[in-house]
This record gives structure tokens, C-alpha cells and sequence, in this order.
């Protein structure tokens, strides 16, 4: 809603919004994601968010596992990817998510770029699938390097005719100088636990 708002206060700023699959329908998801498009002007960005911790996604009342999430995340963005090409769309087989005679009035122009993240073995290919934008978190470049090769490889198994692009999530810490900066960053690691870290 944030975001929406912003748009009639600005002009080039683009807007990468958390678009939550199991939260609300594909075809509305769909549908909301074309209007934005259009009053922006063509500024939105999707940042696919299947979820984090499971008490997280309890709070919001999904109990799915993860490996149930993204799969049902692959069935939302196939809904939702089939009706920003125009299609009429009804699903059969799909164990999550199931719609008939789902179409959309007005197409998004252009369609949104969907970023995604996940590191897990279930999210690899979803994110090999459907990702214009896999995004990563700050690890040791190794570590991020061999991530980003692997979905890579993924999306060329799955005969990807577009580029991948990729990016990646760093938090920084500002104060108006470096000890503050880290006194704030100590601060900040005495409150992760070991539960926290597991």
C-alpha cells in the first residue's frame, strides 16, 4: 500500500514488493500486480517471498513446510506467469492451488521482473523456472559463487531463453562514526542466541 502511494509522489523510482504466494489468490495477485503496473507506469518489481521461519508463516496462518511452500509457490507462478501472457487459464493436477476459466481483462505492459531468493534444494528450480532476478544473501564469496552457479545451471536444464540476472541482500549499519557503527554491530550480535542460529 506504502509503495502504491509513493507512486503519485514520484517518477522514476521503481518499487520491489513482496508478492506472497499462499497468502492471497494467483489471479488476484495477477490482477493487482497489472493495475499497479499501469497507474505506476510500468515501475513495479515482484520480490517472491514464500517464507522464512516456520512461526513466521503460522502467524499468517500458512502451516505448509517448506518444501510444501515452494512447490505450491511453482503452482502460483505458472497461474500467475500464464495469465500475464493472456491466457485463459484452468489447472488441473496441481495439489495447492486450483483455478477454472481464469483470465485477465488487461494485461500488464510491461510484465513485472519476479526476484526471488532461496537457497534450499526445493527452491533451486522454482527459482531456475520463474526468476528474472535470484537473489542471494551477504555470504563469503564462495559460498555465493557456487549458489549462483547452481540455480545458473538449473535454469539452463530447464532450456531458459532468457538471462538470469542475479543479486544480492547486504544490510549495513551507519552512525555518524565507525565505533558507534560498531558498538551498534556488537550490540546487534549479543542478541542472536544459539537457538536463533540453528
Amino acid at each position: 500500500l506504502t509503495c502504491a502511494m509513493l507512486t503519485e509522489v514520484t517518477e522514476r523510482l521503481k518499487f520491489l514488493v513482496a508478492f506472497r504466494p499462499g497468502q492471497i489468490s494467483p489471479t488476484l495477485s495477477a490482477q493487482m500486480a497489472a493495475t499497479f503496473q499501469r497507474q505506476s507506469r510500468g515501475r513495479l518489481l515482484l520480490n517472491v517471498v514464500t517464507g522464512g521461519e516456520s512461526a513466521e508463516q503460522r502467524a499468517f496462518g500458512d502451516f505448509l513446510s517448506k518444501d510444501e511452500r515452494y512447490a505450491r509457490t511453482a503452482e502460483f507462478l505458472d497461474i500467475v506467469s500464464r495469465l500475464w501472457r493472456g491466457e485463459n487459464v484452468t489447472t488441473s493436477g496441481n495439489k495447492h492451488l486450483k483455478v477454472e476459466g481464469a483470465h485477465l481483462a488487461r494485461l500488464p505492459d510491461p510484465v513485472p521482473d519476479i526476484y526471488f531468493g532461496g537457497s534450499s534444494q526445493a527452491a533451486g528450480p522454482v527459482a531456475a523456472g520463474y526468476a528474472d532476478v535470484y537473489l542471494t544473501w551477504g555470504e563469503p564469496p564462495g559460498a555465493v559463487a557456487d549458489k549462483l552457479r547452481w540455480v545458473e545451471s538449473l535454469a539452463v536444464g530447464q532450456g531458459r531463453d532468457r538471462d538470469l540476472r542475479f543479486g544480492i541482500r547486504l544490510h549495513t549499519i551507519s552512525r555518524d562514526t565507525s565505533h558507534e557503527a560498531w558498538r551498534q554491530a556488537g550490540y546487534l550480535m549479543e542478541r542472536v542466541t544459539d537457538d536463533m542460529i540453528a
